[in-house]
């Protein structure tokens, strides 16, 4: 008996689907306008419709999900479908009231505690513009601005450029060395101070060049050769093995023990003669 109750509900259902699918609807301005498709347009755009399609039920009924949408067709004008919301949208907003609920308007704009507050030295350093920038400035209106306003730029630059921000930056310039720098083209004569000055790098100038001699070396006590020989011809001796090594058969390989013909009949010159002579130690 439930299923068949619920047969007949569904049924019921479907068949209201289909018969307002399948309604025609009479618009509104069908009884007020007349029979003139210009007057009925105008009627229907008058009482709030896109056109008399949209007032006497051209609108596009769709059943999705037993949801039904409403969607005006496209139009010679506007080739697009145009939905509920987006007529719904262009609606334009009632007017603002200020007597309404809600926060006062301040006429200013601007919170008071804005205006009454102070800048901290932060915001005053990152207010400044950058020092080159100012530079620039300076060095192509040098001719063009009047003094006052160069005494101002100056001014700038000197309090950009003492700013943290300049200094993380290390883009701090010498302001002094740059005045003395712009003086120094000026003619002028030299002081008793500057002059006392300039003579004593003069003397200092015209000494002769010191000689910085190396500390003499300390030695130990001196041997006789005679009790240095025996050594010598031990370790000028070649060492005796107690196994024979053959020669070593690679191209590359030279006797130790075997001497040149050319350094048999060697002259000596006298430049190694020279430069075999000892060199004499200066006296301590």
């Amino acid at each position: 008996m439930a299923a068949l109750k619920t047969t007949l509900v569904l049924l019921l259902i479907a068949f209201a689907m289909l018969a307002s699918v399948g309604a025609v609807r009479v618009g509104p301005c069908d009884q007020v306008c007349s029979r003139i498709d210009a007057e009925k347009d105008e009627c229907c755009r008058a009482h709030g419709y896109s056109g008399y399609n949209s007032c006497r039920g051209g609108r596009m009924d769709s059943i999705i999900m037993g949801k039904q949408t409403r969607v005006d067709p496209p139009t010679a004008t506007f080739p697009y479908p145009i939905t509920k919301r987006l007529n719904i949208l262009s609606q334009p907003r009632k007017g603002f009231v200020d007597t309404s609920d809600g926060p006062g308007y301040t006429q200013s704009g601007i919170r008071k505690s804005a205006l009454n507050g102070h800048p901290s030295d932060r915001v005053n350093d990152i207010a400044w513009p950058w020092l080159r920038r100012l530079m620039i400035v300076k060095k192509t209106y040098r001719n063009k601005f009047d003094q006052e306003r160069l005494e101002k730029l100056d001014r700038m630059i000197e309090a950009s450029n003492g700013t943290l921000y300049s200094k993380l930056a290390h883009c701090t310039i010498d302001l002094k060395r740059q005045q003395d720098a712009k003086d120094f083209g000026k003619k002028r004569g030299w002081t008793e101070s500057e002059w006392k000055k300039h003579m004593d790098y003069i003397g200092t100038v015209a000494a002769p060049k010191k000689e910085f001699r190396p500390p003499p070396v300390k030695r130990g006590k001196s041997a006789p050769l005679e009790a240095l020989m025996p050594r010598i011809n031990e370790i000028s001796s070649p060492p005796e093995f107690k196994c024979y090594k053959r020669e070593s058969k690679q191209i590359w390989y030279k006797d130790p023990i075997k001497v040149p013909p050319a350094a048999l009949k060697y002259q000596i010159t006298d430049r190694v003669k020279k430069l075999a002579a000892p060199r004499s130690l200066p006296d301590a």
